[in-house]
Order: structure tokens, then C-alpha cells, then sequence
């Protein structure tokens, strides 16, 4: 399984600043695997540096850290979709609904758009399940249904 990183523009774009990334790599040593540890993200403040007529780069997070990794193999990020799947209304700092992260996760977890299920176990907003409950419910008493499983429904 392969890995590829992007990495953050060196110019400024939109007021957004520059920076680059600095990649720990297991290596260089007999038997190394060459597998990435860790990146540092820096970024230049150019609002800083623009007041102070001078170059000010800070270190703006660690892959590991920020989303609470042991290492950046490719089952550590499945780790992480996982978390983020099983969590996914408290794992998020972005300001958008629960559908607008299910989505998000959906486009981190599939690299192939035609693979129409590979985002069937990230579970739906809670009113999409409660419009599935009542329709049911509705549904139920219609039909005289007894259970979810009636093959009827």
C-alpha cells in the first residue's frame, strides 16, 4: 500500500501562509523500512513577519499529535478514519452540520468515486434515523408489522 503527501504552498495564496513540512522517516540504517514516522507542518506568519520586518516561521502541528497517532502507517490513518467514523459528532472542530462531515470523511475514506458503498458504514445524521424510525412506525401500523425483519418492509 502506497502513501502520498501533500504538502503546504510556499507562496502565499489568499492571505494564507507559507509554509513547508519536515518528514521523520524510519530510515538509513540496516534493515530500516523507510516507512514514515511523522511530518512537522511550519508555516511563516506573514502578518508577524510583515510588522516586525523579519522572517517569524513557527511550527503549526505534528501529524502524530494533532490527530493522536503512533506512527503514519497506513493502518494508524485507517485507525483514524475509524475514530473519526465511530465519533463522528464530537471529531470535528469544522463549523458545518453533521451530513457536511460525513461527507468529508466519505471523500478521506475512498479514493475511488465509482465504488458506490464505501461509505455505507459511516452512520447517517440522527434525522435521517429518526425519519427511518417513523417511516417504520407509519409503516408498522399500516401493515401490522411485527419487526424490522418482516420481509415486507
Amino acid at each position: 500500500m502506497f502513501q502520498a503527501y501533500i504538502g503546504p504552498s510556499v507562496t502565499t495564496y489568499l492571505h494564507l501562509n507559507p509554509g513547508y513540512r519536515i518528514f521523520t522517516i524510519d530510515g538509513h540504517y540496516s534493515g530500516s523500512s523507510y516507512w514514515l514516522l511523522d511530518y512537522r507542518t511550519v508555516i511563516m506568519d506573514s502578518a508577524a513577519t510583515n510588522k516586525q520586518n523579519r522572517t517569524i516561521f513557527h511550527e503549526e502541528y505534528s501529524a502524530r499529535d494533532a490527530y493522536q497517532m503512533q506512527n503514519l502507517f497506513p493502518n494508524d490513518w485507517n485507525d483514524l478514519l475509524e475514530r473519526l467514523q465511530n465519533d463522528i459528532d464530537k471529531s470535528y472542530d469544522y463549523k458545518c452540520d453533521h451530513q457536511c462531515r460525513r461527507e468529508f470523511l466519505c471523500k478521506l475514506k475512498s479514493a475511488r468515486s465509482e465504488d458506490p458503498h464505501v461509505c455505507d458504514a459511516i452512520p447517517p445524521s440522527i434525522n435521517e434515523n429518526l425519519i427511518n424510525i417513523l417511516l417504520f412506525i407509519q409503516i408498522k401500523n399500516k401493515r401490522n408489522i411485527t419487526s424490522c425483519q418482516d420481509k415486507n418492509f
